[in-house]
């Protein structure tokens, strides 16, 4: 079974697919600028964080299915997550532009209460009952995770169609990276 470090590595891997199908659309559809959806030009800010948060959400989607096996990864998951929900916090403002949530810096306070809400909430999931290779090493969790992620954004950061569907289908890429890898070394066992 591949421990969170040979995932890490196939996750990080795993961006390089997704910049060829970039690469590709660019060189069938050229346009004049280089465009992550129809409305988000790459080298823009917004184009700029989105191409962040969907490398981070390969990453961390082929981290997360390891949280039922516990271990040293269910410790640094949550506060994770807690920080991701204060870059979309902060990206927000920076932005000028809020999603369904429309929070203001409030000194320290709306800082401290996004990044301790996310953080229980994360550590409170742990304490669901599973069992490793259970429930989160399924395909329908790699398209629950999806959702969830898109959604995250869409609340923090209000974005369109087409960039709720990219980081939809890309988060659950991810997600599903993990779950490729450990059938690849079960296959690998019954082979050899």
């Amino acid at each position: 079974m591949p421990g969170w470090k040979a995932h890490l590595w196939f996750g990080i891997f795993g961006i390089f697919p997704i910049l060829l199908v970039f690469l590709v659309l660019l060189l069938l559809y050229p346009t004049p600028g280089i465009y992550l959806t129809p409305q988000v030009p790459l080298f823009s800010r917004r184009g700029l964080l989105l191409s962040l948060s969907l490398s981070l959400s390969i990453i961390f989607g082929s981290l997360l299915p390891d949280v039922d096996g516990g271990g040293k990864i269910t410790v640094y998951i949550p506060p994770f997550f807690g920080g991701y929900a204060l870059f979309l916090f902060y990206v927000s403002q920076y932005l000028h532009r809020g999603g369904i949530l429309h929070l203001e810096i409030n000194g320290v306070l709306t800082p401290l209460i996004i990044f301790t809400v996310a953080t229980l909430i994360s550590y409170g999931l742990l304490f669901l009952p599973k069992k490793h290779r259970g429930r989160l090493h399924h395909p329908v969790t790699a398209i629950v995770f999806g959702g969830l992620w898109a959604l995250g954004h869409s609340l923090f950061w209000g974005l369109n169609g087409y960039s709720v569907l990219l980081l939809f289908v890309v988060a659950s890429y991810g997600y599903s990276l993990h779950l490729i890898l450990d059938w690849l070394v079960d296959l690998k066992g019954k082979i050899f």
